[in-house]
């Protein structure tokens, strides 16, 4: 059985390829998805801008969550550093070792 999955020292995470092309924005997120330590990337700016940095972040596979904060002009996309990747290891782990008490248990 593998060990317990352990939370991340480092949430550093490459800056992802996109088709589409919205350079402005991932060289904006660069230094967020860059940054060893967690973070929180708050983008202002026009509807038509946020909504085209909201399509090139689904557009690929970040571990991290966005939400639109309905709070002053212009609204506001914020972007954080969640434990997506590790929830995940530690939920297979817990399976995982619930599966082999069962079997030790038969």
């Amino acid at each position: 059985m593998h060990d317990q999955p352990k939370h991340p020292s480092d949430w550093s995470r490459l800056v992802p390829k996109s088709s589409c092309g919205y350079r402005d924005g991932w060289n904006s997120l660069t230094d967020f998805l860059e940054s060893p330590k967690p973070a929180v990337f708050d983008y202002q700016v026009l509807q038509a801008k946020r909504l085209e940095m909201e399509h090139a972040i689904r557009d690929v596979t970040i571990d991290g969550k966005m939400k639109t904060l309905k709070k002053g002009s212009p609204l506001l996309l914020r972007l954080t550093n969640p434990k997506n990747a590790y929830q995940k290891e530690r939920t297979k782990w817990e399976k995982d070792v619930e599966l082999l008490k069962k079997s030790e248990a038969l």
